[in-house]
């Protein structure tokens, strides 16, 4: 977390941004690449959730559960060649 407090503040989201637009615009022959950008991505956000849980409201706590199931349907998606 030192690291990435370190960073400049627009590092994060631009490559969290870039990452899932490669992902969900990758050609099919770089699927798997696309894929794993996209777990990445899932990943920072399950962690990132999954930090801040305690301090949510239920409301807030559904929000975060539906960005979740929706990055990880994307992948499903994504990965099937469906998407």
């Amino acid at each position: 977390m030192a690291r990435l407090h370190a960073l400049p503040r627009w590092v994060l989201p631009l490559s969290t941004a870039a990452l899932l637009l490669f992902g969900l615009i990758a050609p099919p022959q770089w699927l798997a690449i696309g894929v794993a950008c996209m777990l990445a991505v899932s990943a920072w956000v399950i962690w990132l959730v999954t930090l801040s849980w305690p301090l949510l409201t239920p409301p807030a706590r559904l929000i975060r559960v539906l960005v979740v199931a929706l990055l990880l349907g994307a992948i499903f998606l994504r990965a099937t060649g469906r998407l």
